[in-house]
Formats: C-alpha cells, sequence, structure tokens
C-alpha cells in the first residue's frame, strides 16, 4: 500500500511540475509573439512617417503650385492629400495620399474600421502605408498655428497617423496600436 501512495504521490508531483512547465513556456512564446507583432507596428509606422515627413517638407518644391486639395471622410480622416513639386527629373508632378477602407475588425465589441493608404505619383500607386491604417489626418494649420481649410493661408501641416495589428482571438483579442505625430513647415508654403 506505502508503494502505491509513493507513486501516485510522485506521479501528481511530476505532473504538477509538467503543467508548469508548459504554462511557462507558453506564455514565453505568446510574448515573443507579442514583441514581434508590436515591434512590426512600430517599424511600419516609422517607415511611413519617415516618408511623410521628407515629402511633405517639399511641398511646391521647383514649381508654382502647392496644395491642390485636402479632403476629409465622414469619419473625419484624411481621404485625399494632394499636393504638386518637382520629382527626381526635374518635371512638376502631382502627389496624392489616398485613404481606401480595407476591412473592419470587431476587437473586444467594438468595430474598428482600418484603411490602406496609398502613394500616388501622378496618378499611379507607387508605395503607401500599408493596409493597417486606423487613423490618417493632415491638417493644415495657418500661420497662427490654428486649423484652416484655405489652401491660401496653410503655413504648417500636422500630421497623425495610427497603425493597428489585431492581436489574439476572441475574447482575448486585443489592438496593438503604433501612434506618429508630426508638425511639418514646408519652405515653400511661407510665401
Amino acid at each position: 500500500m506505502q508503494l502505491l501512495l509513493d507513486h501516485i504521490s510522485s506521479v501528481m508531483i511530476a505532473s504538477a511540475v509538467i503543467l508548469i512547465v508548459l504554462t511557462t513556456q507558453f506564455q514565453a512564446q505568446r510574448s515573443a509573439i507579442e514583441q514581434t507583432v508590436a515591434y512590426a507596428s512600430k517599424k511600419i509606422t516609422l517607415d511611413l512617417a519617415t516618408t511623410l515627413e521628407q515629402e511633405l517638407g517639399l511641398i511646391g518644391d521647383g514649381t508654382d503650385e502647392t496644395i491642390t486639395t485636402a479632403t476629409t471622410n465622414a469619419a473625419g480622416e484624411t481621404s485625399s492629400f494632394v499636393f504638386w513639386r518637382e520629382n527626381e527629373a526635374g518635371v512638376d508632378t502631382e502627389y496624392e495620399y489616398r485613404l481606401t477602407e480595407t476591412e473592419e475588425i470587431n476587437i473586444a465589441g467594438e468595430t474598428v474600421q482600418l484603411y490602406r493608404l496609398d502613394r500616388l505619383e501622378g496618378g499611379v500607386v507607387v508605395g503607401g502605408g500599408g493596409s493597417r491604417i486606423r487613423h490618417f489626418r493632415i491638417t493644415m494649420l495657418n500661420p497662427a498655428g490654428n486649423a484652416t481649410t484655405d489652401v491660401a493661408s496653410a503655413r504648417l501641416l500636422r500630421v497623425v497617423v495610427v497603425n493597428a495589428f489585431p492581436f489574439g482571438m476572441g475574447e482575448d483579442a486585443y489592438l496593438f496600436e503604433s501612434h506618429w505625430g508630426m508638425t511639418i513647415n514646408p519652405m515653400n508654403l511661407d510665401t
């Protein structure tokens, strides 16, 4: 009888140790995946931010035209931002950042609209900012720093981008978000 009780207690202790090791391993894998998703989200956001900062700073460079249009959708996102500048070949070219709805996801009972940001050069799609944009807004600011819709009075641009990556399933799902914002002073808007 004593031998049987020893074996049962050994099996119970071994089972508990195995369960603890498996739980720890599962949590470590989940943590590694979360870190990878967070890093990817940050990298995509910063790559887009670098492009926006460089390109919007050159609005009107080499041409008499600057911003043509800035339209907003019903959700308050900048759906189209069109401007002119000289391209690498020295030709006046129209550039556009266009936001297009891609999918709606449901996270913890909240419906979130995601968008794709396309970059058009001369009417042709050349790059963009991925298809996981949750928020994109370019606000034109007058010399006093107040929002304006008048292109002629715009001197600064406030740009805000939020990339969103859903993670998990069901009740445990949540949304990684990478935020970036900056106020840009395009030199050619000062005229």
